[in-house]
């Protein structure tokens, strides 16, 4: 797309005149139909098939291990006890409540079956393609571009919407449940942008008081998503100012109400981060100098330019080495500048070029300054940068050549159009064609989350991250000993990792080595005192290893950590219960049945407890209620061997 001369608009432009005639709009009306049915069509055959994906990475606390989702009321609810709208500190959807009420809903509609979650997150990915659709075309109609688009803006529009729908970078924001942020975030970007258009396009004043309307509320629910939104009210600004008004002061005299409606959602992100969420792992002070930070992301920033062009091969994790000196970093260091001063220069000359590289630095922006410990790179962060560069490069193509074809001959504007258009709507069907083909490979390593991670590994061999991962994904599909060689691998990569010691002790424990066990848990302990879950695993393990009374020491602090540990509860009853402390061991699995009725092998040692006891009227009570969960859950046999104890006890219960 290029730039003409300067317009003088001294007010929003109108949107562009329909067609006359009600064939003429029936006909309109089809045509937009059949392209949305085409665009959700698309995606939902290359998705389709990962419905079933299971649950990969982060989806292990943030959807599966998560309190907040399970009830959709309160929906604050307490510190103990929290709501959809208030999930606990430290998870990839803290300061992001409007992810989580959506992932409440998934769980009440159906549970943790991963098909509803990924069916949402297609359905919303299908509307953000149907809105750059909208976006681009009405943005191509403005008098910015002297009628450049006038009888192509709708298929070139509707080009650059299909064929980012299908881009395979988008693989890991749709299948990978947790970055359902980044998917909510995208879409109410967009949808602010897009109200914001029609804001400044409405003639009266009824339409443009809604549009306002809408504007900020997908403003406050983009802030509700995720930190990216931060930057919407900035290019919002730069929009009218580069396309419509073509100053500053001009945007600001024309939509001022706009701007200050805008300008509340940074007060709702401020709200929503001042306790610090996540800060365990963003943030300065976490081990990584600003300046190695910066550096290594000039390497990143090319890294996903190669990417939206050549989207092969592609990982759900990437490991890169920090650059730390301007002697490692000059390579990627110079384009990059290069790319930002260009940028700088062509925004200022109102450029559509210099507006959508500004798009992209300013969605990277939160990354790319601020480190993120956990991921110097991800594919995901191109899901909406790839909303304005896919536009960029297929309207640009387009007036390229239409250029060239207007120098070379006299036809007309119309027939010029027409044959310029011919091989762009070829070139883009081809390359959405291809990508629909990467991305249906690319799904495959999604199929169980040991292939994940195995594909991953061996693009990332080096990163101890994936061979965590790896070695978890072994252990939850019944392989201990390939889990044990995973986590020892990632010992020695990377030997200060707390949670690789964890894994490997609760690995050792399941393949009966005991003294391997002990040793792991106690290097992961003593490298994370506060790790409770280090505690509990070493505690298992001493337990297997006869010391008793350490075990119990190591139980007391994972609850000491964490009071409502329940696997630590179960655990220390159990231990309390073989050391013959019976009121003691009451205690705990008390508390396992209270908080988790539905957990049946809880109820056997409570009752055994309760008899030992000599309470014997609770351990009835408690039997009774494990036998009609046994009945419930389907299980025979536990229900017949409850129902014994019951009659041998003197409680005429007949099965």
């Amino acid at each position: 797309m290029t730039q003409s001369d300067e317009p003088e608009v001294t007010a929003p432009p109108p949107p562009p005149a329909a067609p006359s005639g009600r064939c003429c709009e029936a006909w309109s009306l089809l045509k937009a139909a059949l392209g949305a049915l085409v665009i959700a069509a698309a995606v939902t055959a290359i998705y389709r098939r990962a419905l079933d994906a299971p649950f990969v990475f982060d989806d292990q606390s943030t959807v599966v291990s998560n309190p907040s989702i399970t009830q959709l009321w309160p929906l604050v609810g307490s510190p103990s006890q929290r709501g959809p709208l208030n999930p606990p500190p430290q998870f990839c959807t803290a300061g992001r409540p409007l992810v989580n009420l959506t992932l409440a809903l998934n769980y009440h509609f159906s549970g943790l079956k991963p098909a509803g979650y990924h069916a949402f997150n297609i359905a919303l990915h299908t509307a953000s393609a149907l809105l750059v659709w909208g976006l681009v075309r009405r943005t191509l109609q403005l008098p910015y571009f002297k009628e450049q688009f006038a009888r192509t803006a709708n298929l070139l529009a509707f080009l650059a919407a299909l064929v980012w729908a299908v881009h395979p970078l988008h693989t890991e924001t749709l299948i990978y449940v947790t970055q359902r942020t980044e998917l909510l975030v995208s879409f109410f970007y967009l949808a602010t942008l897009y109200a914001s258009l029609r804001y400044w396009q409405a003639t009266s004043h009824g339409p443009r008081r809604i549009w306002l309307i809408v504007a900020v509320l997908s403003c406050l629910g983009g802030m509700a998503s995720k930190e990216v939104m931060v930057s919407a009210p900035v290019m919002v600004l730069l929009f009218e100012r580069t396309f419509i008004a073509g100053s500053f002061r001009r945007a600001w005299a024309q939509s001022w109400p706009l701007y200050l409606g805008l300008a509340l959602g940074w007060a709702l992100l401020f709200v929503l981060h001042a306790d610090g969420p996540r800060s365990d792992s963003v943030g300065f002070g976490l081990g990584i100098s600003a300046h190695q930070w910066w550096l290594t992301q000039t390497r990143v920033l090319l890294l996903y330019l190669k990417l939206a062009v050549w989207p092969w091969p592609l990982c759900i994790h990437y490991q890169e080495d920090y650059l730390t000196s301007l002697s490692d970093a000059w390579r990627t260091l110079l384009p990059a500048l290069l790319l930002v001063v260009a940028a700088a220069l062509l925004a200022w000359r109102r450029t559509s070029t210099g507006y959508v590289l500004l798009w992209m630095f300013a969605i990277l922006s939160p990354t790319l300054v601020v480190p993120i410990t956990t991921e110097v790179a991800a594919e995901r962060r191109m899901y909406l940068p790839l909303a304005a560069l896919v536009p960029w490069a297929i309207a640009g193509a387009y007036a390229f050549f239409d250029r060239r074809h207007a120098r070379s001959t006299d036809d007309a504007a119309s027939a010029r159009a027409g044959t310029t258009l011919a091989p762009i709507l070829i070139t883009s069907c081809c390359i959405a064609l291809i990508f629909a083909i990467v991305n249906t490979r690319r799904l495959n390593a999604y199929h169980d989350a040991v292939t994940l991670w195995h594909d991953t590994a061996l693009r990332q061999p080096a990163s101890a991250t994936v061979r965590i991962n790896l070695g978890m994904a072994l252990m939850q599909a019944g392989r201990p000993l390939e889990a044990a060689q995973q986590f020892e691998v990632a010992t020695q990569l990377k030997p200060g990792a707390a949670d690789a010691w964890n894994n490997l002790a609760l690995a050792s424990i399941s393949t009966d080595q005991t003294a391997e066990a002990v040793a792991a848990g106690e290097r992961a302990v003593a490298l994370a005192p506060e790790f409770a879950e280090a505690h509990n695993n070493l505690a298992v393990a001493l337990l297997k290893a006869g010391q008793s009374a350490a075990a119990v020491k190591h139980f007391e602090e994972a609850l000491h950590l964490r009071p409502n540990y329940l696997d630590a509860h179960m655990n220390l009853g159990l231990a309390l219960a073989h050391s013959q402390d019976h009121a003691a061991a009451i205690k705990h699995l008390a508390v396992v049945v209270e908080q988790r009725p539905e957990l049946l092998a809880a109820y056997g040692p409570l009752v055994r407890a309760y008899a030992a006891q000599g309470q014997q009227a609770e351990a009835i009570a408690t039997a009774r209620q494990a036998l009609r969960l046994a009945q419930s859950q389907g299980k025979p046999v536990e229900a017949e061997q409850i129902g014994t104890w019951l009659r041998e006890n003197g409680d005429g219960v007949h099965d």
